[in-house]
């Protein structure tokens, strides 16, 4: 791929492929576009444990090509030889580790000119995939396109929003650190919703019958079932 720049057909592939590697049990320590300085060639670094200690990478190229491969059937375009396996402790990994953002969030842009030894001009490094906790919250919350996904953030911190359910407009902002806080005392039309690291969710309304419980370990909803869809409309809307 000798092009100048990325497209957003590149990083959804790089995406698509970390995503359906984890699916098939090869776990990714990290991932990345990158730029060679040398070459002026963007290949795509996948740093996994199946790259042995002593740097040998032929079962490595094994396991994924046989991915992509069968990825290939099913109409993905990405080109086997624009990949390169590395070692999760390969320092090009360390740096791919260290400059990486939050789960859930778009490749961070490489700000240095190089990745451990390797000289690069520009790098794309993906985020960690999330852990299914963090997963229940982004999969709940990504349509709504909220600035803060829940699941995401410094420990202890909690965030919250009080919605007109008829004007379907957050009337109110909340954030702290610490366990999730009780419900407010709420007027009539009125809805909670509060969500903390880790994806926990709550939805309380001013009506009898109104709560509901996103449950973290059994990654659905633990207390008043599911929400109406509604509701669950009624706050994607508000926060969209």
């Amino acid at each position: 791929m000798a092009q100048a720049a990325l497209v957003e057909t590149q990083i959804k592939e790089g995406q698509t492929l970390i995503d359906r590697l984890a699916h098939e049990g090869i776990v990714v320590t990290a991932a990345a576009w990158v730029k060679e300085s040398e070459s002026g060639d963007w290949y795509f670094y996948l740093a996994t444990p199946l790259v042995g200690e002593d740097g040998a990478t032929r079962s490595a190229y094994r396991r994924v090509n046989a991915v992509i491969r069968e990825m290939e059937k099913e109409g993905f375009g990405m080109d086997p030889f624009n990949k390169k396996v590395i070692g999760p402790h390969d320092p090009i990994a360390k740096d791919m580790i260290a400059h990486r953002g939050r789960p859930g969030s778009p490749p961070t842009l490489f700000p240095g000119n190089r990745l451990g030894d390797l000289a690069v001009e520009e790098a794309s490094i993906y985020p960690p995939l999330p852990t299914p906790e963090e997963q229940a919250g982004i999969q709940l919350w990504e349509c709504g396109r909220m600035e803060f996904r829940p699941g995401i953030g410094p420990a202890g911190l909690c965030r919250g929003v009080v919605i007109d359910l008829d004007n379907q407009v957050v009337l109110r902002k909340t954030s702290y650190r610490g366990t999730m806080a009780k419900p407010r005392t709420l007027s009539p039309g009125q809805l909670e919703v509060t969500w903390t690291e880790g994806g926990a969710v709550r939805i309380a309304g001013s009506a009898a019958g109104q709560r509901w419980k996103w449950s973290q370990p059994h990654a659905s909803w633990e207390e008043g079932g599911d929400p109406p869809e509604s509701v669950l409309q009624t706050v994607v809307t508000a926060m969209g």
